[in-house]
């Protein structure tokens, strides 16, 4: 559990917007989604995707990886996807086991006590850093704003922040 004066993270999506802030010059807990490892080591580092554990294996990742039950359980013996370092996430409701990465860095968050999240690279749509954009746009902006609803009834005493790149577009 965070002290009180340390309870402010930021949790590191991959939308194009990310690049917008130096990572390097963030001075609190991180949390990172997926293929954020290749160029930066957040404190907390979330996967769930068997492609992108499954590179994760690949490229040797030895630190912490955050999994959500459901992804743990089916990836945790199986030789395709073994981590070094896999650590089961319980959410406080299954259907969180489903949500993106992201969001499910968010819960993990307030679950360890942060109470105030900046979020970097949430930019929904088509677009991420490590991937080729794709035809149809995952996530939209209105699940977003949909999930982080839910999120914050979830945990009251949460406050999320969205950089200005998410909040400005249309």
């Amino acid at each position: 559990m965070p002290e009180a004066d340390t309870n402010r993270c930021v949790i590191i999506g991959n939308g194009p917007s990310r690049h917008l802030t130096p990572l390097e010059q963030i001075d609190c807990t991180t949390f990172g989604c997926n293929q954020l490892y290749k160029e930066y080591q957040p404190n907390y580092l979330l996967a769930q995707d068997k492609e992108v554990i499954h590179q994760m294996q690949l490229d040797r990742v030895t630190e912490a990886v955050y999994v959500p039950q459901h992804s743990y359980r089916i990836f945790r013996d199986n030789t395709y996807t073994t981590l070094h370092n896999m650590k089961e996430i319980k959410f406080p409701h299954t259907r969180m086991n489903s949500w993106l990465t992201g969001e499910q860095a968010i819960v993990l968050a307030a679950q360890l006590g942060y109470t105030q999240m900046d979020l970097i690279g949430f930019d929904g749509g088509p677009e991420s850093i490590y991937r080729q954009p794709q035809a149809q746009a995952q996530p939209h902006r209105e699940r977003y704003t949909r999930t982080l609803k839910m999120i914050q009834e979830y945990f009251p005493k949460i406050k999320i922040t969205v950089d200005q790149y998410f909040t400005s577009r249309g």
